[in-house]
């Protein structure tokens, strides 16, 4: 309900009459969810012990999973028609900013170079209304086909889901008997493949501008005038690695926590994202500093959220016996 600045922290007054000082070294995911009225009563409901907590620096989690790789231009179908585009391993530099954004990225995310070990099989398409519909048993979106009468909303991607509902999409979809015998299982990309993949592997800056040319038929979204609607996934041409919608449609689901600083302790391979928090990644539309000016952002999300503007692709690993 209130609060004041002093060295090293804030005291603040809460609805329930305690005051608490929270340091400057909390966790900013804490701090965002302290003030979203959309944050689920029981995440916090060990308030004090989190506001006093000073997170060490992460370690990578290992994810170790033997797992078939992917050569440049490889494809693959799955049982429900999602199609795969593989990505080969290799090293670029993540969090470069985009060429004609004059804004000053936060001092805690320097550009920094990243290894993908191993190559992956990312999803060509974002996750559909149709493909969520047949592995779920219901549709949340809010372009459905009742507000968009004249087509089908089977190919447009499903949104208005939070990550848990991504995170059990991939549960099941691995769990149905035709994707076992097939040796493949499903995730959410890790915030470092999703870029990896957007850059489509390479380090160099990406051209941006606040106003869409006449002839822009990109699909790019993120704080570009006039805005483009939610349309069918593969609308706009794709990347060099034939994957369409990551700087357009809706933004996605990554599988990593959330914390401000990871870019100055990730580790240089394979980073996970940090093992715990209170926020979960969401990139898309185009890279994360695009239009930013709060260090926490929108596009920024507790996993209980969910948003007409956010949904998910998924990542396909095949056993290396397949």
């Amino acid at each position: 309900t209130a609060r004041s600045q002093h060295p090293g922290g804030v005291h603040t007054l809460f609805l329930d009459g305690a005051v608490r000082f929270v340091r400057d070294e909390v966790d900013r995911g804490l701090w965002h969810a302290m003030h979203s009225r959309e944050t689920p009563a029981d995440l916090l409901a060990d308030l004090d012990s989190a506001v006093d907590e000073v997170q060490p620096p992460p370690d990578a989690r290992d994810r170790s999973v033997a797992a078939r790789e992917p050569e440049l231009g490889d494809r693959l179908t799955n049982s429900i028609g999602m199609r795969f585009v593989g990505i080969p391993r290799g090293t670029f530099t993540m969090g470069v900013k985009d060429r004609g954004n004059s804004l000053r990225p936060p001092p805690g995310c320097p550009p920094h170079e990243v290894t993908i070990t191993r190559g992956f099989w990312l999803g060509e398409c974002e996750a559909t209304q149709g493909q969520f519909q047949e592995i779920m048993g219901r549709n949340p979106s809010a372009y459905s086909a009742a507000a968009r009468a004249a087509e089908s909303a089977n190919d447009f991607p499903v949104e208005q889901v939070t990550w848990h509902d991504a995170v059990a999409f991939c549960e099941r979809l691995s769990d149905r008997e035709q994707e076992k015998a097939a040796g493949r299982s499903y995730r959410l990309p890790t915030e470092a493949e999703w870029e990896y993949a957007c850059r489509s592997g390479t380090s160099e800056p990406y051209t941006w501008s606040a106003q869409r040319a006449a002839d822009d038929n990109s699909g790019d979204a993120a704080g570009i005038e006039p805005p483009l609607p939610v349309t069918k996934v593969g609308s706009y041409r794709p990347n060099s690695l034939g994957l369409y919608d990551m700087r357009g449609n809706v933004w996605e689901w990554c599988g990593d926590w959330f914390d401000r600083t990871y870019y100055l302790c990730s580790p240089k391979s394979d980073p996970q994202g940090p093992a715990t928090g209170y926020l979960k990644v969401v990139r898309g539309g185009d890279w994360i500093f695009v239009g930013e000016i709060c260090p926490i952002n929108y596009p920024i999300m507790s996993p209980s959220q969910a948003s007409p503007f956010v949904g998910f692709r998924v990542v396909c690993e095949v056993s290396s016996d397949e």
